[in-house]
C-alpha cells in the first residue's frame, strides 16, 4: 500500500488502522483530488470567461467613445 508522508494531522490520520501518525493513503489523495478537480477547473473557466467578458465590454466602449468624437 503506498503511502505519504503528512505532517498537517499527525495526531489522528492513520492511528486507527495501526499506521503510524502523519500518512495519509494514497487512494484517499486521489479521492479527494477527484472532488475538488470540478470545482477548481469551473471556478478557473469562470475566471477566464469573465477576464474575457471584461475585454470586449472595453472594446466596445473605447469603440464608441471614438465614433462619438
Amino acid at each position: 500500500m503506498s503511502v505519504v508522508n503528512c505532517h498537517c494531522h499527525e495526531a489522528s490520520v492513520g492511528m486507527e488502522e495501526g499506521r503510524r501518525p502523519g500518512f495519509v493513503d494514497i487512494s484517499s489523495l486521489r479521492v479527494i483530488g477527484a472532488a475538488v478537480t470540478p470545482a477548481v477547473r469551473g471556478s478557473a473557466c469562470g475566471i477566464l470567461a469573465t477576464g474575457l467578458d471584461n475585454q470586449s465590454a472595453r472594446m466596445t466602449s473605447r469603440t464608441r467613445d471614438m465614433l462619438k468624437e
